[in-house]
């Protein structure tokens, strides 16, 4: 009942700015991991091992959303994204 009057009210009287989501600029993990590894002091083989982790999460995105197609876009991934991955169901 709640959610129908909310569409209504958003029917009449618009959207409400909460509820707009501002487009994220593109955060790519490639440019991303050399600036953690500069920022926390990591040597090459953190970073090559961070690279391989996110690797196989974007691989794992491609799996679970394969019509989407920036996978390698930080900024898209959702919450709804890591539960999953973080209790290993992927």
């Amino acid at each position: 009942m709640f959610a129908r009057l909310d569409q209504k009210q958003d029917e009449i009287l618009g959207e409400p700015a909460w509820k707009k989501q501002p487009q994220a600029e593109p955060v790519c993990f490639d440019v991303m991991i050399p600036k953690w590894a500069k920022h926390y002091g990591k040597g090459k083989k953190s970073r090559q091992d961070m690279e391989t982790k996110c690797g196989v999460f974007i691989e794992w995105l491609r799996g679970k959303h394969p019509t989407r197609q920036d996978h390698n876009n930080m900024a898209k991934v959702t919450f709804e994204d890591w539960p999953r991955l973080a209790r290993g169901d992927a």
